[in-house]
């Protein structure tokens, strides 16, 4: 159906539609996912939560955690793995 041809509360019905569903499937993957983040070793799930959660830079965790920007990215690839596999399992 071409954009054009839905009528404006149509429209508002189907994006509102759009957002309730996101939001739904968004509240029922958040149990999952601390589950599974709480699967990952201590070291690796709090440079998940800085990076991912709290919007900290690699720069910001290293000066943090006092180590080298090489050993941020490191935990964060090894932490990724980690929870993925929790994810899955």
């Amino acid at each position: 159906m071409p954009l054009e041809s839905i009528e404006e509360s149509n429209a508002l019905m189907i994006a509102e539609s759009d957002v309730t569903d996101r939001l739904f499937e968004q509240r029922e993957c958040y149990p999952r996912i601390w589950k599974a983040l709480r699967q990952v070793p201590r070291i690796y799930r709090r440079v998940l939560i800085d990076r991912f959660i709290r919007g900290l830079s690699v720069k910001q965790i290293a000066k943090r955690e006092r180590v080298p920007l090489g050993t941020v990215l490191s935990r964060i690839f090894t932490a990724k793995r980690l929870l993925r596999a929790a994810w899955e399992g």
